[in-house]
């Protein structure tokens, strides 16, 4: 509001109509709205930004945190990098360029953040940015290092609880990152971002009445956004009616027919159901690049849907697409993890792709490690369309005991705090 105030004091305030467009953008972040409803204002705000003035740096960074939200985040990229061209010194964008990056080079992604990082030390969501770093680069007293000192700058955002339970997530302790999200709602009791992120861990550990009891406490800020809905809809299909799990997707891809996360949702609906055919083609369209190239192309923005293509095009006998998706998956994922790796969806990603691939012994090997780390799995990866091609192995089922069992220590120390 302020913003928009500000363009009515001042019609030629360029740095206004970027203010707008700036919390259009945010409020995405946070889950209260989705992209498709903030594009238009967005656009306009923008357009107008960089008409009265296309030489700030922020007009041009403000432009690279839209499209990091829209359907074509790798648009983003040239923006930021013209806004850190125009001011070297602007932190937040030197921030947002390295996660622009990171997707598909996690070296200069690093590179960028710790720039942002040493020109304002100590700005909070620059700090929060360090410890996601710190995880994945596997440095865990970097990661309580920063997190001590976004305690001691601001102790009452719930940004810093939040982090926490992020990293929590990222480590597989679903309880403790429980925890940490209640702590953010203490200070913030309207995060849609939190209740959400409850409701996706008790459904991980296999408790679908507290999971929902969460998502319909969000649902309400935001009744369309696509993370609930597909939650929603596994919830369906683990209560038996998958049906009714593709009729709440497909009645919101009517509305959203671009959604990357949503087509990815129904094409696992679809696998569940049997439907090779749609899931395939929703496959091909999640991961393929909107600016032009390959029919496909794995990326940093959709290598963990190729073990799902890889599966369908190996049952239709393009073997030969097949094995390649499977090669650019596992590069994508080694070449991640020459910098970091300290995160358990790269290893659940590699072990599908084995899968997919027919590679059972490999698959399970990776899972097993995994599950040495302390990782529990969840709910969603034992009902994985493509890990499921292992469920007649005696040693994977053994593993999938042996994860329902973490799962349920997870729980039971959560219930035994009346949580």
């Amino acid at each position: 509001e302020e913003f928009q105030i500000a363009t009515t004091l001042d019609p030629e305030y360029a740095l206004a109509y970027s203010g707008i467009a700036d919390t259009y953008s945010l409020d995405v972040d946070y889950g209260y709205r989705n992209f498709d409803d903030i594009k238009a204002p967005s656009e306009a705000a923008l357009e107008r930004a960089m008409v009265l003035d296309d030489g700030l740096a922020e007009v041009w960074a403000s432009h690279g945190l839209f499209y990091g939200n829209s359907p074509t985040p790798d648009k983003g990229e040239a923006f930021l990098r013209r806004a850190v061209e125009l001011n070297p010194n602007y932190a937040v964008a030197w921030m947002w360029l390295g996660g622009a990056v990171a997707a598909s080079d996690v070296e200069e992604g690093q590179r960028h953040i710790q720039r942002a990082h040493a020109l304002d030390p100590l700005h909070p969501v620059i700090l929060q940015n360090m410890i996601f770093w710190g995880q994945f680069l596997g440095d865990e007293a970097l990661v309580d290092q920063k997190i001590q000192e976004l305690l001691e700058l601001d102790p009452d955002w719930d940004g810093i609880y939040r982090s926490v339970a992020f990293v929590q997530d990222l480590r597989g302790r679903w309880d403790e990152a429980i925890r940490w999200q209640m702590k953010a709602l203490e200070k913030n009791p309207e995060s849609f971002e939190s209740m959400q992120a409850i409701g996706d861990y008790y459904i991980r550990l296999g408790d679908f009445d507290a999971g929902e009891k969460w998502l319909l406490r969000a649902a309400p800020m935001n009744p369309r956004h696509v993370g609930v809905t597909v939650s929603r809809a596994f919830l369906d299909y683990q209560r038996g009616d998958l049906a009714a799990a593709l009729d709440r997707l497909n009645a919101l891809f009517v509305e959203f027919p671009e959604d990357r996360e949503l087509m990815g949702g129904i094409a696992l609906m679809e696998l569940w159901a049997g439907n090779n055919e749609r899931a395939r083609d929703l496959l091909i369209r999640v991961m393929t690049p909107e600016q032009g190239g390959e029919e496909w192309q794995v990326t940093g923005f959709n290598f963990w849907w190729g073990p799902y293509l890889a599966h369908v095009l190996y049952q239709d006998g393009s073997g030969g697409d097949a094995d390649a998706i499977v090669a650019d998956v596992l590069e994508s994922i080694n070449r991640m993890e020459k910098t970091g790796g300290g995160v358990h969806f790269l290893d659940t990603t590699r072990a599908a792709a084995h899968a997919a691939h027919g590679d059972r012994s490999n698959a399970i090997a990776v899972l097993r490690a995994l599950a040495d780390t302390g990782w529990p799995g969840s709910v969603w990866d034992e009902a994985d369309p493509v890990l499921a091609t292992l469920e007649d192995d005696l040693g994977y089922a053994a593993l999938m005991d042996d994860l329902r069992a973490k799962r349920q220590a997870q729980l039971e120390s959560l219930r035994a705090e009346g949580i």
